[in-house]
Order: structure tokens, then C-alpha cells, then sequence
């Protein structure tokens, strides 16, 4: 079986989508750089033969969670599998058929690092194989209507890989929210020079704070916490020119890790979706008022800007 057949039954549709996971886990897994990088930080492994070994000794106590995390789907083998999940409509129940039909197949799996040296070829674990399932999301399926406004707009390449990133975020059904998505899809899709990036943000931000009964109220308080959050940056850097870090952590001062150009980059993008869709952006008089940080403690600092976001939500 090795193309999609619409008369597929749901047995058939369930071996078809183990049938691509096999073909994709058959060309093999790549220990990327991000990768390494974090099992060097996390595992201390740090050369090749140090994998190797606790790869393939099966009672160490770190081996599950090394391989957890090498069998992570990456965004190519998502996308690569978005048609055969459409196509079908599982449910969680569904997961067992599709595990035993995958380990039925018996996937030998080679790892190679970036630069193509072949570490190893392995046979897939039951229990690596079930999360590698996991992280499909086979359960998610993006609204009809929306993959229609997306399938008049777009290629297929994009298409999939719209729709591969709406599964692996949250099922959003209520109407507004809906809404949202198809007008930001259809006001951007002309602007591909930001629209992967606006797409990433609204996402992670619908993710976040899908339970709001107003998007363009949440936008506003998401707003209003990033301006608090660039204020924090900017006292900590007054902070820092005057003493050093070791010294403020000495007197109880608490240094968060904020990337400035991010956050700003975050409130430009809210602005623009604000004008965009609603035709109106957040200027002070539809917020709150601003914080008074005290510029003496960062910890009073933190407890009001997450008071004030906590206060503030309509959950």
C-alpha cells in the first residue's frame, strides 16, 4: 500500500499511516546541532561513543529519554505525514492500531549526525515508537472551513505545512476564534515575507489564551504585559551598567533572562495585526494604566506585572 486510495477503509487508512511513518523512520534520524547541543547540556554525553553506548544498553538508566528525544519528529516529517493523518480523522482510541501496525513493520532506523557520518542502525523500541505517535497529534484536525479558506489561497506545499502547524498547536473550534484565523490567513497570505512569522506568533498566542471572550481585549493585555516586560529590561540594564550581575544577585535582586528586540519585535507585530483585522490599534487610552516599576526591587517589579496579567485575564 503505497498510495493514498479514497476508498480506503479505516483499517487500511491506519496501516497506510504506519506505512509513512515507516518510509520516513527508514531514511533515518539526524542528530542535528540543536540536538546534540542538548544532549551534550542535559545527558553531559559528549562524543559520539558516549551515545553510542547508552543507545544500545538497554538498562541504563538514560536511554529512554536519549531516545525520547532523538525520535522527536522534526517539522519535515509533520508536514510529510499531514495527508495520510487527513485523510484519517483518527482519534486517540486509533493510536494502538497504528503502533502495531508500525511495529508489525519492524523499522530498522539508522542515526546519522548533520554532516552524514552514520552512527548507528537500530531497530525502533514499542515505547519510543508510542511517543513518536504522541507527537503527531493524530487526534487534532483543523477545522473544515478553515482548510478551505486555506486551500483557495495557498500551494499545496503550504497548504500542508498550514495546516501540519494548526494540528500541532491546539484544535481551536469556537466561532471567534475561527474567525480570527481565517481573516489574519486571508489579510496575510499575499505577504509571504512575514506571514510564516506572523503565523508562529498568532498560534502560540491563540495557544496561550484561547479562553478570552474577546481576541482584540486579549491582544491589548498581552500588549500591555510586553510594554511592563521591555520597562523590566530597561531597569535591569540601568542595574547592570552600575553593578554587576553578582553583586545585585547577592542583595536579592532577581535577573530574568529578556531579549528586548524579541519583545519589541512581539508589540510591533500585535500593533499590526490590531490595525489589520480590527482596524484599530491598542493606543494607552484602551489599556490599563502602566506600572510604576519601583526601580529599587525587581522582585516587587515582577509580582505586579504578573498581579496586573493575572487580574487582567478574563480566566
Amino acid at each position: 500500500m503505497s498510495e493514498y486510495n479514497k476508498n480506503y477503509n479505516k483499517n487500511e487508512l491506519t496501516y497506510y499511516l504506519a506505512s509513512k511513518i515507516y518510509k520516513l523512520l527508514s531514511q533515518g534520524m539526524n542528530l542535528t546541532p540543536d540536538i546534540l547541543h542538548y544532549i551534550q547540556s542535559t545527558f553531559g554525553l559528549n562524543s559520539s561513543r558516549d551515545i553510542y553506548r547508552i543507545i544500545l544498553d538497554d538498562n541504563h538508566c538514560e536511554r529512554e529519554s536519549l531516545l525520547e528525544l532523538i525520535f522527536f519528529p522534526n517539522q519535515e516529517m509533520k508536514i510529510a505525514l499531514e495527508r495520510p493523518l487527513e485523510a484519517g480523522q483518527f482519534k486517540l482510541s486509533d493510536h494502538q492500531n497504528i503502533l502495531k501496525n508500525l511495529m508489525n513493520l519492524d523499522p530498522k532506523v539508522p542515526i546519522y549526525f548533520e554532516s552524514g557520518e552514520h552512527l548507528l542502525t537500530m531497530s525502533l523500541p514499542e515505547n519510543t515508537a508510542s511517543k513518536f505517535i504522541n507527537r503527531l497529534c493524530i487526534q487534532n484536525h483543523p477545522d473544515r472551513s478553515l482548510i478551505e479558506v486555506i486551500e483557495n489561497l495557498f500551494p499545496e506545499k503550504e497548504q500542508l505545512t498550514i495546516r501540519s502547524k494548526l494540528r500541532h498547536k491546539s484544535c481551536f473550534r469556537d466561532e471567534d476564534t475561527l474567525d480570527f484565523l481565517k481573516q489574519f490567513i486571508k489579510s496575510y497570505s499575499s505577504s509571504k515575507d512575514i506571514f510564516w512569522e506572523y503565523l508562529d506568533f498568532v498560534l502560540n498566542f491563540l495557544t496561550e489564551f484561547n479562553k478570552g471572550p474577546n481576541i482584540f481585549e486579549v491582544l491589548i493585555r498581552k500588549r500591555l504585559f510586553l510594554e511592563q516586560v521591555l520597562l523590566q529590561s530597561k531597569h535591569q540594564e540601568e542595574l547592570l551598567h552600575k553593578q554587576t550581575m553578582e553583586t545585585l544577585i547577592l542583595q536579592g535582586q532577581r535577573i530574568l533572562s529578556i531579549n528586548p528586540d524579541a519583545v519589541q519585535r512581539s508589540v510591533e507585530i500585535i500593533d499590526d495585526l490590531a490595525f489589520k483585522i480590527f482596524g484599530h490599534i491598542p493606543f494607552p487610552e484602551d489599556q490599563s494604566s502602566p506600572l510604576e516599576l519601583d526601580l529599587e526591587n525587581n522582585w516587587t517589579n515582577l509580582d505586579r506585572i504578573f498581579d496586573l496579567f493575572n487580574n487582567t485575564s478574563p480566566y
